[in-house]
């Protein structure tokens, strides 16, 4: 993915669980997806997580972060990772989600 960074791509792929932000897994790995409003990010993920998306914007890379100076104060950092700042989300498919019969009784 790095010849692509800096690219405007299209991909397909379905929204997963993630603590850092909406990503969305592809063939070849995962992809952050940042400066998508909460309310948008709500919609996609009570759609659940065998949503199929399109997303396209410019892709770009968060290098993994250097060693911290002893003197610093400890904070917590992001690892290396690939994003799109404000992409364009289509749903492309939604499962459908199984009901189960009623016991009859």
């Amino acid at each position: 993915m790095m010849t692509q960074v800096g690219r405007r791509i299209t991909l397909l792929g379905l929204i997963v669980q993630s603590k850092s932000a909406l990503t969305i897994a592809y063939g070849e790995g995962q992809i952050d997806l940042s400066g998508v409003s909460t309310a948008r990010v709500n919609e996609l993920i009570n759609l659940g997580c065998h949503t199929a998306v399109r997303v396209s914007g410019t892709l770009q890379y968060y290098p993994e972060p250097g060693p911290q100076k002893a003197t610093v104060i400890p904070q917590q950092r992001s690892p290396e990772h690939f994003y799109f700042s404000a992409p364009r989300i289509e749903v492309v498919r939604v499962e459908k989600r199984v009901k189960s019969k009623p016991k009859k009784g």
